[in-house]
C-alpha cells in the first residue's frame, strides 16, 4: 500500500554552493518531509547502567556509569509524481532559497525491526 502526499522542502545555499547543488537539496527535503508524513520517524532507545562498588568493610566506594544509545531513522523510499514546482529566491546577500513543492508515493512500511 502507498500514499501519495505533498512534500515541501527548502534549503537555502550560496557562495560556491552551485545553483544543481541548491535545487538537490531543496527537492531532497521535499520527499523527505513526504516520507515523515507517511512512515513517521522510527526511534529506538537503549539505556545500561553499570554500577561498581568496592571497599574492604569499613570504607567503600562505588560509582555509576551510564551508557546511552539512540538510533533515529527515516523509514521509506518515494518516487516523485510528475513535475516538482520549485521556487527560486536570490538575495543580495548571495545566497540563493529554493522551495520545491511536489506529489511524492510513499509506500507504507507496516513492520521494522532494528537490532541494537
Amino acid at each position: 500500500m502507498s500514499r501519495v502526499v505533498e512534500g515541501n522542502g527548502t534549503y537555502v545555499g550560496g557562495g560556491l554552493e552551485a545553483y544543481d547543488r541548491v535545487l538537490g537539496e531543496a527537492r531532497a527535503r521535499m520527499i523527505k518531509e513526504a516520507i515523515e508524513e507517511v512512515n513517521g520517524v522510527f526511534v529506538a532507545a537503549k539505556t545500561e547502567l553499570v554500577r561498581k562498588e568496592w571497599g574492604n568493610g569499613t570504607q567503600t566506594a562505588a560509582y555509576e556509569d551510564f551508557k546511552d544509545e539512540t538510533i533515529n531513522k527515516l523509514v521509506g523510499i518515494a518516487q516523485v509524481v510528475g513535475k516538482p514546482q520549485c521556487e527560486r529566491q536570490a538575495s543580495e546577500a548571495g545566497t540563493t532559497k529554493i522551495t520545491c513543492t511536489g506529489q511524492v508515493k510513499v509506500p507504507v512500511v507496516d513492520v521494522m525491526a532494528v537490532e541494537m
